[in-house]
């Protein structure tokens, strides 16, 4: 366990059958520390009263694996189309 995480992370596996379609999923889960390390990440996504935004400059941040984080957290494929759930309040 690491100096961040408050558990040892734990495989879920989930079993969605549909008519001639077995699908499994697999998710990792595990908890982190609250810690003021973090903050940076916070300012950065969150405004002062809590809500989820998109930083303006997210393009001078963002990596190919910051985004592969992103997209297996907040994403999902729909169609030919791939989407972000933002909860932002608009």
């Amino acid at each position: 366990m690491s100096p961040y995480c408050g558990s040892t992370p734990k495989v879920n596996t989930f079993f969605y059958y549909r008519p001639n379609k077995k699908i499994i999923n697999k998710s990792i889960k595990f908890l982190t520390y609250s810690l003021p390390c973090f903050n940076i990440y916070k300012n950065m996504f969150y405004d002062s009263t809590g809500h989820k935004i998109i930083p303006l400059n997210s393009a001078e941040f963002l990596t190919a694996r910051s985004l592969a984080y992103w997209v297996m957290d907040d994403g999902y494929k729909s169609g030919k189309g791939f989407f972000f759930l933002l909860n932002l309040l608009l």
